[in-house]
């Protein structure tokens, strides 16, 4: 018995001794037990001081948890009673000096490291009633994106009554954007019912984009354990202004002076309403939501309403300048369907967000009137009605009626800095309108359809635009895809129609413009066909204005990432239907080009965008008109050829191409003149070689029975002047294969139009067995052994005003035989005053030194000058020694291109005795001195001669005794007999010379004399009247080859002009 005594006595006093150490070590014991579990959570424990533990109060001191110590308490005492440890409760908790971190900036949880405490006491124990508690001297710091925030906090929860709490709390919200103060008081019964209110108010908020001067509001709510009962909550604003500062519009400021909020919820029902209003209520905006049936299917009503002066509407939110007049008024409303929000995504079978599950059908309009933009737009009118619907996944915008946007003018200047010409923004200053319509007379609609993986977005739209003078109507269907990420996976424009009429731009006006085709494709490549068509009455390019222009070309259009290309279907076609003349050049024909290819390619390249083209056109026959103003218009024959113009431009670099004419043929119908195999290269942009243009001509000829040059070719270049790059300059050489006798070189300056050029033909040396003028020139074919030397030149120069020509053309020692005509050592320099209209000064001069047709002409001189137009050759003077006398011509003109000339020939002091042996009468011989004029008409080919009269001035002797004349007149009568006896030896008073000469016959030569034979009956008187025959009439007829000769030249001459 005292054994089991001893035992228990034992035991006892081990209890007590351990209840003894746990007592008086319960400080540490406790304080390591906490540490324990808040390490287990992974919280980290910088502080922790015990100090006082009872078996019914806890109070701790220096609490600073947390890796960033983002939870500290300078005190706290708990406090409970057993029944509380048994409800899993305590009576109250006393907390002084609370700081807690939050981090609300995105990056980290909330509470950092503290987040896996709050995360394990979110299980909820059923139990609604709470200790009392009371908090003072405490704060919530709260780092966010707006800076620091700090929220003071303060009050106690109390149970004033014994089936009911009481909670108060005061906040105040510091922060560098503004302070606000709030209040919450509330109470909470045994079934866990509470209601309270809450009031909050600050001033001047200077939030990041907005300044509020002064905010009120409150709230009172009720709730029960199963259901929120009802919130009833009211936000009020005053005095806001709105500074909106963003990179895609200019910055602003706008002031509002009032916003009221109101929020309300019940069991069933939500609604929102509000209003926003500026000074003196110019403008309002006015909004009301609800939502009935929440918790079932719930249904939504939505309104919106802002109407006022437009000028206290913010729209530089659009991007627009600000109105200073006019009014506008915007209403939408919708109402919508969605299932109830625990059923949500559990009936569908993708993965569709609570809104594309929703039915919503709704309208807006929006309606302008009278808006003005000062300096840009002036009475903006407009009226927009829109239906947008959505159900199962797919979302439908459509236009209502019509939807027209009209402006009575636009500022020109406006116009023109945005990039339009004078003109252009002359013509749209008078204001037009807009209206959005369908396609196929169809209401404008545009539909959204959401799949699993994509969205895809159709509809179908047109767009007319109209002002004073032009119409443009824009219609197409779309389809678009978009995969999850809202990023383009395809698109697709069928049925794209551009049409529009009266589009004037510049001098151009385009009365019929019409783009049709389709474009399909994905964000990295695409593809289309277009036909572009167009018709326009006047086109203005440079000193060019094309009238009844027409154009149609078949498109090929692609493009990926780095490139777009446009390429032709086709041959396109061009058509002109006039061209207006170009100061005196006129095109007779219509001009029709086509066009076979037309490549153009824009790509991007790591150093930049580069453009590159290749365009080839045809443009068909047609006939220029070139009008002078002293002689008929020129016609000219043109047979284009192909033109080919490529090039490429890339960013930094200057444009870098080539125009190149290959196979162009020109004929010129009045001189006859024909180019054929013409070949041009204009280079543009910087070239090895500094050329600007290279061309050749296949061969230049004369188009004529007998041509008056041998056809010749032609190469030559432009380029810039050395150290002058505003100056072009000219140079040309031509000629035939064997000779390169022709040279040109020219000067342009573009700028000041100011230009000149030289022509020259080098010195021909002819020589008999050599080069001979018919070699280059076939009109001269009749020239046989010429020798000597024949040079040429020109100098032309100009302005935009006026043309200047001179020339000259020289011949040095020139001898030649033509038609058995010789003609030595003729020498002559003809300088033109003007070449382009053929002039010259007076006393221009040519000099022959023997002429020998038979007999022997010296020494002839001519003096005359060229005139008139046409041009005609004015003699002046011209004269040669012939049987020692002169032969002169009196001072006349002659017309190269005339049918008839007349000219005199006046005979002074020839020798009666030489004329004799010239015209070699048989027996004929006699002496003194002849004078008078010999009438010479030129006609075609024929020369006449009428009432020519030579005479002698002092009578004189004439010996006339041939065997042959006596032995024809013999037995003719004593008459005869006496006659023949008397001209042997006749004493003539008189004598004179008749010469005639028709078109059909030959020369007729009448001798009268006057006088007697002394030794015969007595030195009777005899009139004696005689025809001659002799060679005088070859002695004419070289005068008229002669003549024939000289006007073949000019003519020719006078033709190339």
């Amino acid at each position: 018995m005292n054994k089991h005594v001893t035992h228990w006595r034992l035991i006892w006093i081990g209890f007590a001794l351990l209840i003894g150490i746990g007592f008086f070590s319960r400080h540490a014991l406790l304080e390591t037990l906490i540490r324990g579990q808040l390490h287990k959570q992974g919280i980290a424990v910088h502080s922790l001081t015990v100090e006082e533990v009872s078996f019914n109060a806890l109070q701790l001191r220096n609490l600073s948890v947390g890796t960033e110590r983002e939870l500290q308490i300078d005190e706290m005492r708990i406090a409970w009673r057993f029944s509380d440890l048994l409800a899993r409760t305590v009576k109250s908790v006393e907390i002084n000096g609370l700081q807690v971190v939050v981090d609300l900036q995105g990056e980290l949880p909330p509470l950092g490291s503290l987040q896996p405490l709050i995360s394990s006491s979110e299980k909820n124990t059923g139990s609604r009633k709470l200790p009392a508690i009371s908090i003072a001297d405490s704060a919530i710091q709260i780092q966010s994106t707006w800076g620091a925030i700090a929220i003071k906090l303060a009050g106690n929860i109390e149970q004033p009554f014994r089936d009911a709490q009481a909670a108060h709390f005061d906040a105040k919200i510091i922060s560098s954007l503004g302070q606000v103060t709030s209040t919450l008081t509330a109470t909470l019964d045994n079934t866990g019912n509470i209601q309270g209110e809450m009031t909050v108010s600050g001033d001047k908020l200077e939030l990041p984009e907005a300044r509020i001067m002064h905010l009120t509001g409150g709230a009172v709510f009720k709730l029960t354990p199963s259901h929120l009962h009802r919130i009833d909550a009211e936000l009020a604003l005053s005095d806001m202004r709105l500074s909106v500062r963003q990179t895609a519009i200019p910055a602003f400021d706008y002031h509002f002076e009032q916003a009221n909020i109101q929020i309300g919820f019940d069991e069933t029902h939500a609604r929102l309403t509000g209003a926003l209003r500026t000074t003196h209520d110019s403008f309002t905006v006015e909004w009301k939501g609800a939502v009935h049936h929440a918790l079932k299917v719930p249904d939504f009503d939505f309104s919106l309403q802002a109407r006022g002066a437009a000028h206290d509407f913010p729209w530089q939110l659009l991007g627009f300048s600000q109105p200073d007049k006019g009014r506008m008024a915007l209403t939408v409303t919708a109402q919508g369907q969605s299932p109830a929000f625990q059923a949500i995504n559990r009936n569908s079978p993708i993965n569709r967000s609570w809104l594309q599950q929703s039915l919503w059908d709704g309208q807006a309009q929006l309606e302008l009137q009278g808006i003005r933009f000062p300096q840009k737009i002036t009475d903006l009118n407009s009226q927009f009605n829109l239906h947008l619907a959505l159900a199962n996944g797919v979302g439908r915008l459509s236009f209502i009626d019509k939807n027209v946007l009209q402006i009575a003018r636009l500022n020109t200047v406006w116009l023109t800095d945005l990039g339009l010409t004078t003109e252009s923004a002359h013509l749209l200053s008078e204001g037009g309108s807009l209206l959005i319509n369908g396609l196929n007379d169809q209401p404008p609609q545009i539909n959204l359809i959401h799949h699993e993986d994509t969205i895809d977005v159709n509809g179908a739209i047109a767009v007319i635009l109209a002002s004073k003078h032009a119409q443009a109507a824009i219609g197409t269907s779309v389809e678009v895809t978009l995969d999850n990420q809202n990023k383009l996976t395809r698109f697709k424009l069928a049925d794209l129609s551009l049409q529009a009429e009266g589009v004037r731009y510049a001098d151009m006006s385009i009365e019929r413009l019409k783009l049709i085709g389709d474009i399909q494709g994905s964000a990295e490549s695409g593809s289309g066909q277009l036909e572009l068509l167009a018709h326009s009455n006047r086109l203005v390019a440079g000193p060019i204005t094309a009238r009844r222009t027409s154009a149609s070309l078949p498109l090929q259009i692609s493009f990926d990432q780095d490139s777009w290309r446009i390429n032709l279907q086709k041959a396109g076609k061009v058509s002109v239907g006039a061209i207006d003349p170009i100061d005196t050049l006129r095109i007779q024909d219509t001009l029709n080009v086509s066009i076979p290819r037309m490549d153009i390619e824009l790509k991007q390249h790591p150093q930049g965008m580069r453009f590159d083209h290749h365009i080839v056109a045809a443009p068909a026959p047609l006939t220029l008109r070139i009008a002078q103003q002293k002689t008929d218009e020129i016609e000219a024959r043109v047979h284009p050829g192909k033109v080919e113009l490529r090039g490429q431009y890339r960013v930094g670099s200057p444009y870098q191409g080539k125009g190149i004419l290959r196979g162009a043929n020109l004929t010129l119908a009045q001189p006859a003149i024909h180019l054929e195999n013409i070949a041009t290269t204009l280079h543009l942009g910087a070239t090895g070689t500094g050329k600007f243009i290279d061309f050749t001509i296949g061969q230049v000829r004369h188009q004529a029975d007998t041509p008056f040059f041998t056809p010749i070719s032609i190469s030559g270049h432009v380029q810039p002047a050395h150290g002058q790059p505003d100056r072009l300059t000219l140079s040309v050489t031509g000629g035939t294969p064997a000779l390169r006798y022709l040279t040109l070189s020219g000067v342009y300056t573009p700028n000041s139009g100011k230009g000149s050029l030289q022509m020259e033909i080098i010195p021909l040396e002819f020589s008999p067995g050599s080069l001979q003028p018919e070699v280059l020139l076939p009109a001269l074919a009749g020239l046989e052994d010429a020798s000597g030397t024949v040079s040429a030149s020109a100098r032309v120069n100009w302005n935009r005003d006026e043309i200047y020509s001179s020339g000259t053309l020289d011949f040095h020692h020139l001898s030649f035989v033509y038609e058995g005509v010789q003609i030595t050592d003729l020498n002559a320099t003809l300088n033109l005053s003007d070449v382009i209209s053929p002039a010259s000064a007076s006393q221009q001069i040519i000099t022959i030194r023997r002429i020998d047709p038979g007999i022997a002409l010296e020494s002839l001189a001519v003096s005359y000058r060229i005139e008139g137009t046409p041009p005609k050759i004015a003699l002046e003077k011209a004269s040669l020694f012939l049987l020692g006398g002169i032969i002169s011509l009196e001072p006349t003109v002659i017309d190269p291109f005339a049918t008839r000339n007349d000219i005199e020939v006046r005979v002074d002091n020839i020798d009666l005795e030489s004329f004799f042996d010239l015209i070699q009468v048989e027996g004929l011989t006699g002496n003194g001195r002849l004078d008078g004029v010999i009438p010479i008409c030129f006609e075609g080919d024929q020369m006449t001669i009428r009432d020519s009269h030579l005479m002698a001035e002092i009578p004189g002797m004439l010996h006339f005794k041939s065997t042959k004349a006596s032995q024809l007149l013999a037995g003719a009568g004593e008459e005869m007999d006496l006659l023949l006896q008397a001209m042997q030896d006749f004493h003539y008073t008189e004598l004179t010379l008749k010469l005639s000469k028709s078109a059909k016959h030959d020369l007729l030569a009448t001798l009268s004399l006057l006088g007697n034979n002394p030794n015969v009956v007595d030195g009777q008187m005899f009139r004696l009247n005689i025809n001659l025959e002799s060679n005088i009439g070859k002695i004419l007829d070289s005068i008229s080859q002669g003549y024939r000769l000289s006007n073949e030249v000019m003519r020719g001459l006078f033709r190339l002009r």
